[in-house]
C-alpha cells in the first residue's frame, strides 16, 4: 500500500517540484544565457519582419494582394520589440538574485513568443495575385499614405487642399473636373480622402461615387461598383457597352429633377479613361463633378476633355514637415537623440521630402541602431535606393509611352543634383545624338524637346524650375536614373561628387556617355579609351587639370562634346573626328589663343562658344558648311573675319548678343553678309546700337529672336519666351526709321516687348495701331514700359481687346503717365463694355508721380488671373479701392469699385507717401472682388492709418501673412468696429500664421483694436495656441510655430463678457480696446 502511495502520489509530486525548482533556479543562474538566446531569436524576427514589410510594400505598389493577417502580425512584432528592449541583463551583479531571476524568466517567455511569431509567419501564404480593381473600400492600388500617430499636420498642404475644396464648391459652369496631380507617393490619394470627408460632412453632394482605376482597370467590375454606389445594386449585361448604357440611364434618373449632385472620384488614373464607359457624357451632365488623382496631368486632361478642367498640384512636404513626419515614424526627436535626429534630417533631405519614401524608410529604421541609420544615409548619398522607393519611380517611368520622352528623361540624369537643366542644352545634345525621329531642322528638334519635357513634367518625372527655360529633377528620380544608366546596355559614367581619385577602376570600355564634375581633379587617366562613347560632358575643370595628348584617341563614335567652365579644355581636331562629331558645346570655357582648327570639323552642325570670350571669329569657321547653329553669346568686342557668315550656307540659328558693357561691333562687310544670312535664319539674337544698321535687313523669316535696338540687351528672368524685342530711343530723330525698317513686323511676333522711348506721347508714336486690328499685340505676353517721359496714357481702350495673352505688365518711371487705359473716343462711357485682361498675372507700377487711376472711372474691369500687384512710389494715390461715400476731390483711388481680381494673392505696396487706406473703413463689397488675398506687404507708407476695414472677416478666410515696415501712422493692424457687424454672429475660419511689424519709432503697433457695440463687446475665441512673439530692436514678429490640425477660429459678436485671452475689461460704445497676441 505504501509503495503504491509513493509511486502514484509522492514520486510525481517530488518530480514536479524538482523540475519546477530547477526551472526557477535556471532563471537565476542562466539568466545571461536566456537573454542572449532571446536577442538571437529577436534578430531573426527583425530580419523576417523587414522582409515581410518589403514584400508588403512591393505588393501595395504593384497592385498585388496582401494576406489579411500581415498587418496584425507586424503589430505583434512591434509589441514584442518593445518588450525585448525592456529586458536587460547588463549591470546586474551576481548578488542581485532577484533581478537576475526576473531577467531570465522574462527573456525565456519572450523567446517563446518570438518563436511563436516566427512560426506564425511561416504559415502565412503569399499568393501575390493581382488586386481586383474596384471599390475604394478594398485595398487601393495607389498606395494611400497612412499617417503616423501624430496625424496629418502638413501646413504646406493647406493651399492645394483649400483650392481643391473651393473648386468642388464652385458652380458647374466654373469648374467641373478637378485633378489632384503629383509624384508617386506624394499623398494625392490621402488628400482626396480628406476632400471626400469634408465634402460629405458639409453635405456638398447627395451621392459619392469612388472607384480606383489603377494600372490594369477591370471595367466591368468598376461599372458594377459605380452602379452600387448610385442605386444599391449591380448591373445586368455582359459587355462594357451594355453596362455603360445602363449606368448612363442610372445617372440620368438620379439627376432628372435637377436638384441632386454627384461627386465621381476616379483614384489612381494611369491612362485615359473613356468616361462613356462609366455612364457619363462629355460635357459632363449638370450636377456631376469629377475628381481625379493621377501622376500625369495630361492623362487627366484627356480623360476630362472639357474646358472646365482644373489641375491642383500636390507637392512635396516642407523641410520642417518632412522632418517631423519622419520623427513620428521612427520615434526619434531632437530632444531624444540629437545626433540620430540630424542623420534623420539628412535622410529626409535625400528623400526629397516625399512622404511615401519617408514613411517606407522611417518604418524600416524604427528601433534600429545608429549604424543602420548611417548606412541608410550613405546608400542614399550614393543613389542606392531602397527597392520599395525605387519601385515608385519605376512605375512612372514605365508608363512613359514614347521612346524620345524616355531618352530626354535619362539624359537629364547627366546633370548634377539640384541643378537647373537648360532645355536648350537638351536640344543641342539631342540633335547631336540624333535622339529625335523625323526632324530636319533645329526648330523642329526644339519643339520636340519641349514636347518631351512637358510630357515628363505632366508625368511628374521632371519639375518646373524657377529659372525660365530650365527644368529640375527630384533627388529620388535622379537616383533612379543613375541606378538605371549605370548598368546593362547603358553603362554611363556619371560622377559629380569627389572625382579627385577617379581612375581606371571606374572605367568601362563599353561606356556610352560620360558626365563628370572635374573640380579637384589633377589629371585624366592616361588610358582613357572609350570606343563606344557618344557623349562626353565635363564641368568645372581648373588650370591644374591635365589631359593626355591622346585624349580623343579611340573615340571615333563621339557625337557630342559639352564642356562647362573648363580652363583650356582639349579641343578635337579633324583627323580625330572626320564624320561623327555633330555638336561641340563650350560654355564659359577659357580657350587657347589659336582654336581656329575647329573649322576643320567639317561635319559639325552645332557650335557653341557662349561666354568663352573669344576676341576673333576666324575665317576658317566658314569651312563649317553643314553648321546649323552658331552661338557667340557673351563674346564682347568680337572681330568677325570677312567671309564667315556668307559661307555658312546651312546656318539656321545665330546667337551673338554681347556681354555687360562689351558690344559686338559690326563692320559694313559683316552687315552685308548678315543681310544675306537673314534669308535663311529662323533664330537670331543680336544687339543693334545704331539704327542705320537695320537698313535693308529683313526679319520676316525669324520665329525665334532676342533683338535689342539702341542699347545693350538686358536679360529679365521673368518668363520663358521665344521672341523678345527691346527698343530704346533717346530722341525723336530715328522714330520714322521704325516704320521704314518694318519694326512693326517684329512687334507683331514679339512675346516680350521692352519699350523705352523718351519722346513717345502715344502708343501710335511707336507703331501704327489700327483700332479695328486686334491682332497687333496678339502674341504679347510680357510688356515692360520704362522711361517714356511724355507718355500720358498707355493703352487706348480698343488696344486692350487685343492683349489676350498678356501675362506680365511692368511700367517704370513714366513721369507724366496719368492712367493705364484711357477712353479716347467715348468707347465705353455709358455703354457698360468691359475691359478684360484675360491672362494678366503680374502687374507692377513703379515711380509714376502723376498716376491718378488705372482705368476709366465708369468701366467694368476684369483681371481674372491677376495673382500679384506691386505698387511703388505712386504719390497721387490715396487709396487702392475708393470710398464711395467720400465725395472729396482729394480722394484718388487706384481702382474703381468695379475692378475684379478674383485670384489676387499677393499685394505689395511701398513708398506711397499719401496712401491713407487700402480699403475704406466701411468697405466690404470690395472683398468680393479679391476673395483669395493671402499675402499683404506694406512698407514706408507714413500716412497710412487704416490697413483693413472695420469688418475684415471675409478677408481673413485666406490671409496667410502680413508684413508692415516703417508705417509710422499705423496704430492697429485690425481696427474693428462691431457696429459694422449687425446682430448676426460672424464665425470665420482663418489661416493667418505670420505678422511682422518693423518700425523706426518706439511706439508699439497693436495687432487689433475693437470699439462699438451695445454696452459690452467681446473678441472671442481667437486661438493663440502656438503663436510666438519675437521682438528685435525695431521689429516685432508674431509667428504661428505649431500648426494645429484644425484652423484658427475667430468669432466676433456683440454680447456681455470679458475680452478673452488677449486682454480683458469692459468695453462700452465709446471705448476702444487694444490687444496683441
Amino acid at each position: 500500500m505504501e509503495q503504491i502511495l509513493y509511486d502514484q502520489v509522492v514520486a510525481p509530486v517530488v518530480k514536479f517540484m524538482a523540475s519546477h525548482i530547477t526551472k526557477q533556479l535556471g532563471y537565476v543562474f542562466c539568466s545571461t544565457k536566456h537573454v542572449t538566446s532571446m536577442r538571437e531569436k529577436m534578430s531573426r524576427l527583425v530580419a523576417t519582419s523587414t522582409d515581410v514589410i518589403d514584400h508588403k510594400n512591393r505588393n501595395e505598389i504593384n497592385d498585388k494582394e496582401i494576406p489579411a493577417h500581415v498587418e496584425a502580425w507586424l503589430g505583434k512584432v512591434e509589441k514584442v520589440k518593445h518588450e525585448v528592449e525592456s529586458i536587460s541583463n547588463d549591470d546586474i551583479g551576481c548578488i542581485h538574485m532577484k533581478n537576475r531571476y526576473r531577467a531570465g524568466r522574462n527573456a525565456s517567455k519572450a523567446t517563446m513568443r518570438i518563436q511563436e511569431l516566427i512560426t506564425e509567419n511561416s504559415e502565412i501564404t503569399w499568393t501575390d495575385a493581382p488586386l481586383a480593381t474596384g471599390r475604394a473600400t478594398s485595398s487601393t492600388t495607389s498606395t494611400p499614405l497612412s499617417l503616423p500617430p501624430g496625424g496629418d499636420d502638413f501646413k504646406s498642404r493647406d493651399v492645394p487642399f483649400n483650392d481643391a475644396l473651393k473648386l468642388l464648391q464652385q458652380d458647374d459652369n466654373k469648374s467641373q473636373v478637378i485633378a489632384l496631380c503629383g509624384m508617386g507617393g506624394v499623398g494625392k490619394t490621402h488628400m482626396m480622402e480628406k476632400l471626400k470627408k469634408v465634402a460629405n460632412d458639409k453635405k456638398m453632394f447627395d451621392f459619392f461615387v469612388k472607384v480606383t482605376i489603377g494600372r490594369n482597370p477591370i471595367m466591368l467590375s468598376i461599372q458594377d461598383d459605380i452602379a452600387i454606389d448610385i442605386g444599391g445594386e449591380g448591373l445586368r449585361g455582359a459587355t462594357v457597352t451594355a453596362k455603360a448604357d445602363s449606368l448612363r440611364r442610372k445617372f440620368e434618373r438620379t439627376l432628372e429633377d435637377g436638384k441632386k449632385k454627384i461627386l465621381v472620384i476616379l483614384d489612381d488614373v494611369w491612362q485615359k479613361v473613356d468616361i462613356k464607359d462609366i455612364g457619363l457624357t462629355s460635357p459632363l451632365p449638370k450636377g456631376v463633378k469629377l475628381l481625379l488623382t493621377s501622376r500625369d496631368s495630361k492623362v487627366c486632361k484627356l480623360t476630362a476633355d472639357t474646358s472646365l478642367f482644373q489641375v491642383v498640384k500636390v507637392n512635396e512636404l516642407s523641410d520642417v514637415e518632412a522632418q517631423k513626419f519622419f520623427s513620428e515614424y521612427t520615434g526619434v526627436s531632437k530632444e531624444h537623440d540629437q545626433n540620430l535626429f540630424q542623420i534623420g534630417c539628412d535622410i529626409v533631405k535625400k528623400c526629397g521630402n516625399l512622404p511615401l519614401a519617408i514613411k517606407l524608410i522611417g518604418t524600416t529604421l524604427k528601433s534600429e541602431d545608429d549604424y543602420a541609420w548611417r548606412d541608410t544615409l550613405n546608400r542614399l548619398k550614393n543613389h542606392d535606393l531602397d527597392d520599395s522607393v525605387q519601385e515608385i519611380i519605376r512605375l512612372s517611368y514605365e508608363y512613359v509611352r514614347k521612346d524620345e520622352d524616355k531618352e530626354i528623361f535619362l539624359h537629364c540624369g547627366l546633370f548634377p543634383e539640384d541643378s537647373d537643366i537648360q532645355i536648350e542644352d537638351l536640344v543641342r545634345h539631342g540633335w547631336g545624338l540624333k535622339l529625335f525621329k523625323n526632324v530636319s531642322t533645329l526648330r523642329e528638334a526644339r519643339d520636340r524637346t519641349n514636347t518631351c519635357v512637358r510630357n515628363l513634367i505632366n508625368a511628374n518625372l521632371l519639375m518646373d524650375s524657377e529659372r525660365p527655360g530650365c527644368v529640375k529633377m527630384h533627388d529620388l528620380v535622379l537616383a533612379f536614373v543613375l541606378e538605371r544608366v549605370s548598368k546593362g546596355d547603358f553603362a554611363w559614367i556619371v560622377n559629380h561628387g569627389d572625382v579627385s581619385s577617379w581612375g581606371r577602376d571606374e572605367m568601362n570600355e563599353s561606356c556610352k556617355r560620360i558626365s563628370l564634375t572635374c573640380m579637384g581633379m589633377s589629371e585624366f587617366p592616361r588610358d582613357f579609351k572609350y570606343p563606344d562613347l557618344s557623349l562626353i560632358q565635363l564641368m568645372d575643370g581648373g588650370l591644374s587639370l591635365e589631359f593626355p595628348e591622346e585624349f580623343y584617341e579611340s573615340m571615333e563614335n563621339l557625337k557630342v562634346i559639352a564642356f562647362y567652365k573648363m580652363q583650356y579644355p582639349p579641343l578635337p581636331t579633324s583627323h580625330q573626328f572626320s564624320t561623327n562629331l555633330k555638336s561641340l558645346c563650350l560654355h564659359k570655357c577659357k580657350l587657347m589663343s589659336d582654336w581656329s582648327y575647329i573649322g576643320d570639323l567639317v561635319n559639325l552642325e552645332v557650335l557653341s562658344l557662349a561666354y568663352c570670350y573669344i576676341r576673333k571669329l576666324p575665317s576658317k569657321i566658314g569651312n563649317l558648311r553643314k553648321l546649323k547653329l552658331l552661338d557667340l553669346t557673351g563674346c564682347g568686342h568680337l572681330h568677325i573675319d570677312d567671309g564667315v557668315f556668307i559661307n555658312l550656307v546651312k546656318l539656321e540659328e545665330l546667337y551673338m548678343r554681347g556681354s555687360h558693357m562689351k558690344r559686338i561691333y559690326f563692320r559694313d562687310a559683316n552687315l552685308k553678309e548678315l543681310k544675306m544670312l537673314l534669308r535663311q535664319l529662323c533664330a537670331l539674337e543680336v544687339e543693334f546700337y545704331d539704327m542705320n544698321h537695320l537698313k535693308d535687313l529683313s526679319f520676316e523669316k525669324l520665329d525665334k529672336f532676342k533683338i535689342s535696338i539702341g542699347s545693350e540687351y538686358v536679360e529679365f528672368d521673368t518668363m520663358s519666351v521665344k521672341t523678345t524685342l527691346q527698343l530704346t530711343l533717346w530722341d525723336d530723330e530715328h522714330r520714322s526709321d521704325l516704320v521704314d525698317n518694318k519694326i512693326d513686323e517684329l512687334v507683331k511676333k514679339s512675346e516680350s516687348l521692352r519699350l523705352s522711348m523718351w519722346q513717345m506721347s502715344h502708343l501710335e508714336d511707336f507703331v501704327p495701331v489700327n483700332p479695328y486690328d486686334q491682332s497687333f499685340f496678339f502674341n504679347l505676353r510680357d510688356f515692360h514700359v520704362n522711361g517714356c517721359d511724355k507718355l500720358k496714357y498707355l493703352f487706348p481702350t480698343h488696344v486692350t481687346r487685343g492683349l489676350r495673352k498678356l501675362e506680365r505688365l511692368t511700367i517704370w518711371s513714366c513721369y507724366v503717365l496719368e492712367a493705364l487705359v484711357h477712353d479716347y473716343n467715348g468707347e465705353i462711357n455709358g455703354k457698360g463694355e468691359m475691359i478684360i485682361f484675360e491672362e494678366l498675372k503680374y502687374l507692377s507700377l513703379v515711380g509714376l508721380p502723376n498716376l491718378v487711376r488705372l482705368f476709366p472711372v465708369d468701366s467694368v474691369v476684369e483681371l481674372p488671373q491677376l495673382v500679384k500687384l506691386s505698387l511703388y512710389n505712386l504719390p497721387n494715390i490715396t487709396s487702392i479701392y475708393p470710398d464711395n461715400k467720400n465725395t472729396s476731390p482729394l480722394q484718388q483711388a487706384l481702382f474703381n469699385s468695379q475692378v475684379r481680381a478674383l485670384q489676387l494673392k499677393t499685394l505689395v505696396i511701398e513708398c506711397m507717401d499719401n496712401l491713407k487706406w487700402i480699403w475704406s473703413s466701411s468697405s466690404e463689397e470690395e472683398f468680393d472682388n479679391i476673395p483669395m488675398l493671402r499675402d499683404v506687404r506694406v512698407a514706408e507708407c507714413n500716412e497710412l492709418v487704416n490697413l483693413f476695414p472695420t469688418n475684415p472677416m471675409r478677408l481673413l478666410k485666406h490671409l496667410d501673412q502680413i508684413t508692415i515696415s516703417w508705417c509710422s501712422s499705423l496704430g492697429e493692424i485690425f481696427n474693428i468696429d462691431l457696429e459694422c457687424f449687425g446682430e448676426v454672429e460672424q464665425v470665420i475660419t482663418i489661416s493667418l500664421r505670420y505678422i511682422s511689424v518693423l518700425r523706426f519709432n518706439e511706439e508699439e503697433c497693436h495687432v487689433w483694436s475693437i470699439k462699438g457695440g451695445e454696452r459690452n463687446s467681446s473678441f472671442h475665441d481667437f486661438d493663440t495656441t502656438g503663436w510666438v512673439r519675437k521682438t528685435y530692436i525695431s521689429d516685432t514678429i508674431y509667428e504661428k510655430t505649431s500648426h494645429q490640425p484644425s484652423p484658427n477660429l475667430i468669432r466676433l459678436r456683440r454680447e456681455r463678457g470679458n475680452l478673452g485671452e488677449a486682454s480683458s475689461g469692459q468695453a462700452g460704445a465709446d471705448t476702444r480696446m487694444k490687444g496683441k497676441l
